[in-house]
């Protein structure tokens, strides 16, 4: 049981000594559990601590705090703590052109998605019936061709510097 591990690209960078200690200071400072937890339930992210990655300890927090949750964000908030307290989790290792290669990733099938659905939206305003207008994107040729594409733009990012 694996799941990817990932977070909110925190780093600290070369630069004046100053700024350095100043974004070491902060990082140790929001990674305490209780600034970590507001941060989590104010923003999605999941706490970055074993002890904070607790339901016992996000439900103290919660009833301490004055911050809420939805039942929807709270029930999302404990699956996700469940997942990676159950799982081995792991991230990938760092590569060049590696933010490139995430943000193609991230952006490939979202956009297509949205070019594809504002294509059918006018196929059916100009009439067409909904499920007639999907159908030429619900193919394995379609999907196939869309996969080539993207294999061929991440190969160009990781590879045609």
């Amino acid at each position: 049981n694996y799941a990817v591990q990932q977070g909110a690209s925190m780093a600290v960078t070369k630069t004046t000594n100053a700024r350095e200690q100043a974004s070491v200071t902060f990082l140790k400072w929001i990674t305490q559990d209780e600034h970590n937890l507001t941060l989590c339930a104010s923003s999605g992210y999941l706490p970055v601590t074993v002890t904070a990655n607790s339901i016992d300890k996000i439900n103290q927090f919660m009833s301490d705090s004055s911050l809420s949750l939805t039942d929807l964000e709270y029930h999302a908030l404990l699956t996700a703590v469940e997942q990676v307290n159950t799982s081995n989790m792991f991230t990938s290792k760092g590569f060049a052109n590696g933010l490139s290669a995430r943000s193609l990733l991230g952006s490939s099938m979202i956009n297509l998605a949205m070019t594809d659905r504002a294509a059918i939206l006018q196929s059916v305003s100009a009439g067409m019936d909904e499920a007639a207008a999907c159908l030429g994107y619900l193919t394995d040729a379609y999907f196939e061709e869309w996969y080539t594409t993207f294999c061929e733009q991440m190969h160009a990012v990781c590879y045609d510097r």
